[in-house]
């Protein structure tokens, strides 16, 4: 397999993926807030004419169920509320940043893995209770390291990717003996490098091992990312891991066909909606 060792530092500096608007970074500051008010995030939003237009898009499409056309970012705050615009803005500040000279078929997979990472972390979420939405943010974000490597070294991470497929072994570990890193510690690098709330860059850090995290978010994504996988929505074809193999939490999202067909449908409905 092709070696490319080096130190986050470095690759972080050959990386060809851009920063998140900071637009989205500051609203996720906000919306981690109490009292935040709308007139203060519309007037943020309306900063970025191309975000907010791209938000607009999505809030107009099929996913948001409404009747009646959004036509303004205050019209979607008071209609669609702040969580589902905050998720909107996210999610389309994520596609935004995405180089075009990624693998198509690669980085698609890539894609709808997170966003049913998200949309399962935010169902998670909600089921205990959460005042914030950070589980979707969080699941949506949580394995940016491996968009990094797709774009910086992608013969390389191909390499990775069908060695851990061929013989099962963990991404992590084939990551850290090709390329002396895994996309878990890089993906936190640079979701601090981005000034992310620092719960979100813990999920990223600790998805693959949450005990070892302080905030909820990185079990919720931990879950989420796995129940992902066993649904179909894995970054490259592996084998399917039993279910007695999986969490209690797993198996429960599994059994839940009112679940996986609500998924499908958001995970669909938000790729098209940014296409």
């Amino acid at each position: 397999m092709p070696q490319m060792q080096m130190d986050i530092d470095t690759f972080l500096k050959r990386s060809k993926l851009p920063s998140l608007p900071a637009v989205s970074v500051r609203l996720m500051e906000m919306t981690a807030q109490e009292n935040v008010s709308f007139p203060a995030l519309g007037r943020l939003l309306m900063t970025d004419a191309a975000l907010s237009a791209e938000v607009l898009r999505a809030a107009n499409s099929p996913l948001s169920g409404l009747r009646t056309e959004v036509k303004s970012i205050p019209h979607a705050l008071t209609t669609l509320g702040l969580n589902r615009v905050g998720m909107l803005v996210v999610t389309t500040a994520l596609w935004r940043s995405i180089p075009g000279s990624i693998n198509r078929q690669l980085v698609r997979a890539w894609w709808r893995h997170n966003l049913a990472t998200a949309l399962l972390a935010r169902h998670l979420e909600g089921a205990v209770d959460a005042v914030q939405e950070t589980g979707y943010t969080a699941g949506l974000l949580h394995s940016v390291g491996q968009l990094a490597l797709l774009g910086t070294c992608p013969s390389e991470y191909h390499a990775v990717l069908t060695r851990a497929a061929g013989t099962g072994l963990k991404v992590s570990q084939c990551e850290k003996e090709a390329l002396g890193m895994d996309h878990c510690e890089l993906g936190a690098a640079l979701l601090e490098q981005w000034r992310v709330p620092a719960e979100i860059v813990e999920a990223a850090r600790y998805h693959h091992n949450p005990e070892s995290a302080r905030q909820r978010s990185a079990w919720l994504v931990s879950v989420s990312c796995d129940a992902a996988n066993f649904l179909g929505y894995s970054v490259f074809p592996s084998r399917q891991r039993e279910l007695a193999e999986l969490s209690d939490a797993v198996r429960e999202i599994a059994a839940d066909d009112v679940l996986r067909v609500m998924i499908e449908d958001k995970v669909n409905a938000l790729e098209s909606s940014l296409l």
